[in-house]
């Protein structure tokens, strides 16, 4: 009887629930995911968007910070604190993000590419042009407008060796005259 209630109990509370989130089932889905769930604030379902190999290249006028670009767990570490409303570590004044507009419009089509690491999965390559606005629980903003390129990764169904589910492989930010969302996410 115990145990049976602990199963229920861990079943209520298990990580693996129903997301509201559509399964990333095409490229598209994936992008869409993306802006909600930065949105939302909500870093759990941002979490399910990257792949193992994710890779976030800062712009060129800011590769000092991160020359190598930030792979998975650094861009988690730094979008868990930033939506969860912990304070900027970096800055003259702490600030915690209260608000995220993210409006990705594509420029181009989806092109394939032979991007994955392992050689052996398809990816697909889009620019954008990407309008950001982030606020701050002091009532300043930082507007972001600037190029960005996301390339997906398909995962194959091993039963029937279809394109299953796609991740997020590499964000791409372009130089831009205006403020940086890796720069953003840096401060975190």
């Amino acid at each position: 009887m115990i145990a049976i209630v602990l199963l229920l109990s861990l079943s209520a509370t298990s990580p693996s629930a129903e997301s509201s989130y559509p399964a990333p089932t095409t490229p598209d889905i994936v992008v869409e995911n993306l802006e909600r769930s930065l949105e939302e604030l909500n870093a759990g379902e941002y979490e399910h968007l990257l792949d193992w190999s994710y890779l976030f290249e800062f712009a060129p006028e800011h590769e000092w910070m991160a020359p190598n670009g930030w792979r998975a767990s650094q861009e988690l570490d730094a979008i868990r604190r930033m939506l969860s409303g912990e304070p900027t570590r970096t800055g003259d004044v702490p600030r915690r993000v209260v608000e995220i507009e993210l409006d990705l419009e594509p420029i181009t089509d989806w092109q394939e590419t032979d991007e994955d690491p392992l050689g052996v999965l398809r990816t697909w390559r889009r620019e954008y042009a990407s309008e950001i606005v982030i606020r701050f629980d002091d009532g300043t903003a930082t507007f972001i407008d600037r190029r960005q390129v996301l390339t997906v990764v398909a995962s194959m169904s091993e039963a029937d060796l279809e394109l299953s589910e796609f991740r997020l492989l590499r964000w791409e930010e372009e130089e831009s005259v205006r403020q940086r969302f890796g720069r953003i996410k840096a401060r975190f």
